[in-house]
């Protein structure tokens, strides 16, 4: 099997979503220093004086008249006027940051908002929406190492996963894979704490970030993870071609297990696939699995008219195979060892007879097996062809650890979680 590893660079496109206030409701009128002890106290600092009043109104005409360079030098001149208060102050730094965002200026944009954070005439929510605006402008202005910094500000108090991505992104544009695949993780931590799926373009850039770095052990898991949430056959070839390489004792058994997930996951596409697949079944005595997958390689118009032999004799194999059964089983059973007992179970499987496979295949592993990890998956496999999930779980958690038989239990895990 042949398979190539191919998935694409994945970046994400991030919309600036500021939630800033309108100019007009900055500039309503506000209570005077004097006004009643009940006031709150940031109120009673939210003063407009005359001096100031009339050219932010000004600068306010010439915004809402879209005229922004016209607004940002009048308030640039306001800016550079002395005795301001600190509401003031504010205002100017509130209306430059509207301002430069409007001319796409996000660099200036952000330094002004960021003034605004401390002035203290934002409350708890408006803040917090600030502080995320910030990452976000200074994303948008490539100031990547300051996006980060307002990222981690933010999700420090509200651990949100689409803010969070964020810095992911910035330190893999900025070819810090470590890094972005770090803080990338951060972002599943935070979508499954909130009980939401990562989405997929989430996935595709931590295993992108984890190929760049090199980390073929990370980016195997990054897969587990994509066809757990995103069983498309893309990923599961990709997958499987990398299991594949990290086996143990690989032999045609283990490629007869790696062809039965491509079978099961749709990964299988090609007529030569199927038809290697159905001879290792037949030399492994199953013709009931390659008639099987013959017929879907038929169904699918992908069996040529040099493949029409094969099936023929996997079709007269498996019914001759299917009626020789009962009597060669008993010899099994006669058997003071069960891998016969095992194999017959296989076979049994093979047939769809799903029921008298977990039959047999216990009955060998209670008499003794030469390989036990390897029975109990194949059990496990028989229950699930039998749709009984939970006892194909507790046969594959009898599976040591390190195993051919662990890996391939793992994955047919993750499919039976799909398939529910």
């Amino acid at each position: 099997m042949k398979t190539k590893l191919s998935f694409s660079t994945a970046t994400l496109a991030i919309g600036l979503s500021l939630g800033l206030v309108s100019s007009t409701a900055l500039l309503a009128p506000k209570p005077a220093i004097a006004a009643d002890k009940g006031k709150d106290e940031k109120d009673k600092k939210a003063v407009l004086t005359p001096k100031f009043g009339k050219p932010l109104q000004e600068a306010d005409a010439l915004m809402k008249a879209k005229d922004f360079n016209g607004a940002l030098a009048k308030l640039q001149e306001i800016d550079k006027m002395t005795g301001k208060n600190p509401y003031e102050t504010y205002l100017v730094d509130e209306l430059l940051g509207l301002t430069y965002v409007n001319l796409q200026n996000y660099s200036d944009a952000a330094k002004r908002f960021e003034a605004t954070v401390g002035a203290g005439f934002l409350d708890a929510a408006q803040a917090s929406g600030r502080i995320k605006a910030i990452a976000q402008i200074y994303y948008q202005s490539k100031d990547y190492p300051k996006s980060i910094e307002w990222v981690n500000k933010y999700t420090a108090q509200d651990p949100d996963p689409e803010v969070q991505v964020l810095a992911g992104n910035a330190y893999y544009i900025q070819k810090d894979f470590k890094n972005a695949a770090m803080e990338l993780r951060k972002t599943m931590k935070m979508a499954e704490a909130k009980g939401v799926a990562p989405k997929k373009e989430w996935l595709e850039l931590v295993m992108s970030a984890d190929y760049e770095a090199k980390d073929t052990p990370a980016v195997q898991k990054d897969l587990e993870m994509i066809v757990a949430n995103y069983p498309e056959p893309k990923y599961w070839t990709d997958l499987l071609n990398l299991v594949e390489k990290t086996l143990k004792d690989k032999s045609q058994r283990t490629s007869l297990d790696i062809y039965r997930l491509m079978f099961a996951t749709g990964a299988m596409s090609a007529e030569g696939e199927f038809t290697e697949m159905a001879n290792i079944a037949m030399q492994q005595a199953l013709p009931g699995e390659a008639k099987r997958v013959l017929t879907q390689a038929e169904s699918k118009g992908l069996l040529s008219g040099a493949n029409k032999a094969l099936m023929t004799k996997a079709n007269a194999a498996a019914a001759e195979d299917l009626k020789g059964l009962p009597a060669t089983e008993a010899q099994a059973r006669a058997q003071k060892t069960g891998d016969a007992d095992v194999k017959f179970g296989e076979a049994y499987a093979s047939h769809g007879q799903y029921d008298k496979a977990v039959e047999a295949i216990q009955r060998g592993i209670g008499k003794g097996v030469k390989d036990k990890d390897d029975a109990q998956f194949r059990l496990g496999l028989a229950y699930l062809g039998a749709g009984k999930t939970a006892e194909a779980k507790a046969a594959f958690a009898a599976i040591s650890p390190g195993t051919n038989a662990a890996t391939f239990a793992h994955l047919w895990s993750i499919q039976s979680g799909n398939k529910a």
